[in-house]
């Protein structure tokens, strides 16, 4: 069902291209160009301003596979409504907070 063997020369490239653009998977990548008539620009746009038409989960949470729902909740309400550090400092912190 998802097999580039399949598709013309001209959507393999564009294949490729998602991929590259997206870093997703071959299976996502050629679902997201056929649901929007292999136009690469709209896809790619459609992969980032709305994930969960791809996927249930985030696409850094489903590659990694690294989310733990309680410890998410716990990280909010432990630094919810405070101020702190730069914000390039608060992204590192909530990231490595999230890890498993």
């Amino acid at each position: 069902m998802f097999s580039t063997n399949s598709l013309k020369s001209s959507q393999k490239e564009k294949v490729k291209q998602f991929m590259t653009f997206t870093n997703a998977s071959e299976k996502i990548a050629i679902k997201t160009l056929r649901d929007h008539s292999w136009n690469t620009e709209q896809a790619v746009d459609s992969y980032f301003n709305d994930p969960s038409a791809i996927s249930p989960v985030s696409p850094a949470v489903a590659q990694t596979g690294s989310f733990d729902q309680r410890k998410l909740q716990a990280l909010f309400d432990k630094y919810k409504g405070q101020t702190f550090g730069s914000r390039r400092r608060r992204t590192k912190l909530a990231v490595c907070s999230l890890q498993t």
